[in-house]
């Protein structure tokens, strides 16, 4: 299912509109002939919801009135406002010890448009098995298992958010940030705010505490590696197909974020995750911290390998220009990078239908050819 997902990404318009981009991929998934009837039911579904919760956290959705509150409510089929509701009465019951950090996390709460994801203060102690994993510029990760999980569904008749159970999570923890400034504070206020839903960046779910260092840790959607150890595993295996896929993922999500106005400032291998159950790619939010760029480290290009299509060859150069205003943005890139899987994609197509032709020839040959009789003894 996998090749189908990467197939049909690499055709869509991001240009179009919601409801086109749904109607592009419902399309290419009952035409793929590689699916089963059952995977193509469950890939329709699953997009369906996928856009629908787009639509939800954007307000394009036909607003409903709530069966409970009566007021107009836009996600479906759970009502925003009556978890906003339940959040805000629980306000009293829990604290991070900063007010500063209360006012945020509530803030996040009472601007909640899909209910499904809530930004919460989550006590260290409702985690277990906490283990070192790495060290970064910006402090020490962590990976965990979250005892209580995430909350996953507003039940309407007893007016209360049920939680996920337990699941695995990444405890990401912040240098100097005991002592909260106005840059630590506006960094955070970013990471919690900018895309809850998880649609571009790596998933929050919250803030904790360190009880030894009494730093702030993210709490984030676990990821399996980044794309600098996926690309030393697997770039011997990788199809250009799949190569084109990763670039378009990430071109979407980099447009996406400069839409509203934001740059990354950070944007290297290190900080593109992959998640491979879902076969999906997400930007890391730039640490704090300054880094060089891996590929115009020292002002120096890496050498282009003979094998990459002219295409691409082409786009690399552009993107590599010295006058920055030369370069395309990731809308450009991730059309260009479609045309050239469509054009690749045409001449795979005329080549199957002449060496089609060359056999159905010869075979056509055979068939017509009189078979030699011998002259009966008499």
């Amino acid at each position: 299912m996998s090749i189908a997902k990467e197939k049909a990404y690499l055709s869509v318009d991001i240009n179009s509109d919601l409801s086109q981009q749904l109607e592009f991929y419902k399309k290419a998934y009952k035409k793929d002939k590689s699916l089963t009837i059952t995977e193509k039911n469950y890939m329709i579904d699953d997009v369906r919801k996928y856009y629908n919760k787009l639509k939800v956290s954007q307000r394009l959705s036909e607003p409903r009135e709530c069966d409970y509150c009566k007021r107009l409510r836009y996600d479906v089929p759970k009502c925003e406002l009556c978890v906003r509701d339940y959040l805000k009465n629980n306000f009293g019951k829990w604290t991070s010890g900063n007010t500063e950090i209360d006012k945020l996390i509530q803030y996040c709460q009472f601007e909640i448009s899909v209910s499904s994801y809530v930004i919460e203060w989550i006590e260290y102690e409702k985690f277990k098995n906490v283990q070192y994993k790495t060290k970064g510029g910006f402090g020490k990760i962590f990976t965990a298992t979250w005892i209580d999980g995430r909350y996953a569904a507003w039940n309407a008749k007893k007016r209360l958010l049920t939680r996920f159970g337990p699941h695995d999570v990444i405890l990401k923890r912040l240098n100097d940030s005991a002592n909260i400034n106005d840059d630590w504070y506006q960094e955070a206020k970013t990471h919690l705010t900018f895309d809850v839903i998880g649609n571009y960046l790596v998933r929050c779910y919250g803030l904790t505490r360190d009880p030894e260092t009494f730093d702030y840790m993210l709490v984030l959607f676990p990821y399996d590696c980044d794309l600098r150890q996926y690309l030393f595993e697997n770039s011997s295996s990788l199809s250009l197909n799949q190569k084109y896929y990763i670039i378009r993922r990430l071109c979407y999500s980099l447009h996406e974020i400069h839409k509203r106005d934001v740059v990354h400032k950070d944007l290297h291998s290190g900080n593109i995750l992959f998640r491979k159950r879902y076969n999906e790619w997400k930007i890391k939010k730039k640490d704090d911290r300054d880094l060089l760029f891996e590929i115009a480290l020292g002002g120096l290009r890496p050498e282009i390998p003979e094998n990459i299509p002219f295409g691409c060859v082409k786009l690399i150069q552009q993107c590599w220009d010295a006058k920055p205003e030369n370069r395309p943005d990731a809308s450009i890139i991730f059309q260009e990078i479609g045309r050239l899987h469509n054009q690749r994609r045409s001449k795979i197509k005329i080549i199957i239908a002449k060496v089609k032709k060359f056999y159905g020839k010869i075979l056509s040959k055979k068939k017509q050819k009189p078979r030699c009789r011998r002259k009966r003894v008499e």
